[in-house]
């Protein structure tokens, strides 16, 4: 049996995963990961930054409370993340925006209802929308 390369979603969220798994995603490309509320720490958020580097379009860390600005702004030098869900990550603050957009460099849209709700999205400049269409991302190799 082949082994799978490519997934346009995996949804982990409060699956029981843990953490120290992450490192078994570095042969799998996948789209759209959602991780929320598994208890992610820097450390992991750091495994999850390199692993998917350079495939991964829209990251969904919700509700992973041990994450902190570090661990955020390690996931900014992905720059091929369209969207990153941070809704319930209390450790990382509106502040830490600006950090993550330098190591970014391109546009991104952060949702995170606290920021959403003062007016800091605008003001960091936050605007791209997610828009890859599934068919070309699929076509890549």
């Amino acid at each position: 049996m082949k082994r799978l390369k490519k997934l346009y979603l995996l949804n982990l969220a409060r699956s029981g995963f843990e953490g120290k798994n992450i490192k078994e995603f570095k042969d799998l490309a996948v789209y759209r990961l959602d991780l929320s509320g598994i208890q992610l720490d820097d450390s992991e958020i750091s495994m999850l930054a390199e692993v998917t580097r350079g495939h991964t379009q829209i990251l969904v860390i919700n509700n992973n409370r041990k994450v902190t600005s570090e661990g955020f702004v390690e996931l900014g030098y992905n720059t091929t993340l369209m969207m990153i869900s941070i809704i319930g990550c209390t450790r990382i603050t509106p502040a830490d925006y600006s950090r993550f957009i330098q190591a970014h460099r391109l546009p991104i849209k952060i949702v995170d209802t606290r920021a959403a709700m003062r007016g800091n999205i605008k003001r960091a400049r936050l605007a791209r929308e997610v828009a890859e269409p599934l068919e070309e991302w699929a076509e890549e190799e």
